[in-house]
């Protein structure tokens, strides 16, 4: 038993993250409500009840104002009741405006201004609206960002938002898809300090960091809700003011369309070898290319190679085939994020007819993450006996 726990708890050093979801309706809100027809807070959130109305021809406003320059991310949702016009809505920032069309919920991005100004040009349009001001703002296709230590600017309440993009998507403000995978690597945090990751469309926190940690990463899906756009929080929410500067870490991120997510989760299950549970014929899929799943190796692989992990002696074999060490650590890190889908947790925490969990063999290439998640984290909440009951089990190391 302790040569098991001293192998798991090194798989261990890659942190799994249980999804702390709030279905609420306003699990998207963030900060405090702002009321007035005017806005100086750093994160608020308002509907158009709020807005100052105008008559002949009808307007109403709301204004977001900084008293220096600074960044804004406008996040709009849920629009109902647009009027007839084509651009019912505008938002300005003293220099340009955008205008919207669609009601689809959209993000809206602003550098360095002191105001915005949100136009309604209909008293029955309803909408509600969550933004940001004073994060850096990461917007582009391939998000890549590392923060060095010894950053003067870093202090509590300082903030990131990614906004990942689709490649070759024409509008600024639309594009439609279907999951996101995010790695945060190299995080070196001091006591008593605290970084979280955010999906900001959801209020869901997708990863907290208590400690530093090496590698952790995580895949957001679209599910059930009409979004033109995805967008993250990553915030410094505490930390000692003398020690905030030695906060590091580098996150990056791989957004996927509807057609390379199909891919990606076809290849993943074919490497697993689960693709039978799902009746996908893996011929067909080894045989067609997936630049999506090939990026997501290339990401891992480089986060990899970059941590140094104490060698475990032994050539320890997976489910009767031989892998290289950085293998083992990639299929860990892959493994343990497909378990947080609702998908394989369910499977993940299945019982038998009798009320037993099914062995974990059924996920084979998966079965030591399984391992790993039911006994040293306990994610289906029941006592677990000894691991070996899952007789064919080894130890990626």
């Amino acid at each position: 038993m302790k040569d098991f726990l001293k192998r798991s708890l090194l798989i261990a050093s890659w942190i799994f993250v249980a999804l702390s979801y709030d279905s609420s309706p306003d699990a998207w809100k963030s900060g405090d409500s702002c009321s007035k027809h005017y806005c100086l807070e750093k994160k608020s959130y308002f509907d158009q009840e709020s807005f100052l109305a105008a008559s002949i021809p009808y307007r109403s406003y709301k204004l977001l104002y900084s008293y220096t320059p600074t960044n804004f991310v406008v996040y709009i949702r849920n629009i109902l009741n647009p009027s007839q016009h084509k651009n019912f809505l505008q938002i300005c920032d003293g220099s340009k405006c955008e205008y919207l069309s669609s009601t689809e919920d959209q993000v809206f991005t602003f550098t360095s201004v002191n105001q915005i100004t949100i136009v309604l040009s209909s008293p029955t349009t309803q909408l509600q609206v969550q933004y940001y001001a004073g994060c850096d703002i990461l917007d582009q296709t391939d998000v890549g960002f590392e923060l060095e230590a010894a950053s003067s600017s870093t202090q509590e309440g300082r903030c990131w938002v990614l906004i990942p993009r689709l490649q070759h998507v024409e509008t600024s403000t639309q594009q439609h898809i279907a999951a996101i995978n995010v790695f945060i690597t190299k995080v070196n945090l001091p006591p008593n300090s605290k970084l979280s990751l955010s999906n900001v469309l959801t209020g869901e926190v997708l990863i907290s960091f208590g400690t530093s940690t090496d590698l952790d990463f995580t895949t957001v899906e679209n599910i059930g809700r009409q979004i033109s756009n995805s967008m993250f929080l990553l915030s410094v929410d505490a930390c000692p003011e003398i020690l905030c500067s030695l906060i590091s870490f580098k996150i990056q991120s791989q957004a996927l369309g509807d057609q390379d997510y199909q891919c990606f989760q076809e290849k993943q299950l074919c490497d697993y070898g689960m693709a039978e549970d799902e009746d996908i014929i893996c011929e067909g899929v080894e045989a067609t290319e997936c630049s999506a799943y090939q990026e997501f190796g290339y990401i891992v692989d480089a986060a990899i190679r970059l941590l140094t992990i104490d060698s475990v002696p032994g050539d320890v074999l997976l489910s009767e085939r031989a892998f290289s060490k950085s293998q083992k650590r990639r299929i860990n890190m892959q493994c343990k994020n497909s378990f947080k889908s609702r998908k394989w947790k369910n499977k993940l925490c299945g019982k038998k007819i009798n009320g037993q969990l099914w062995n974990c063999d059924i996920f084979r290439i998966c079965s030591n993450t399984c391992v790993e998640l039911r006994f040293l984290h306990n994610v289906c909440g029941v006592i677990m006996e000894s691991p070996f009951r899952d007789s064919s089990l080894t130890l990626m190391t």
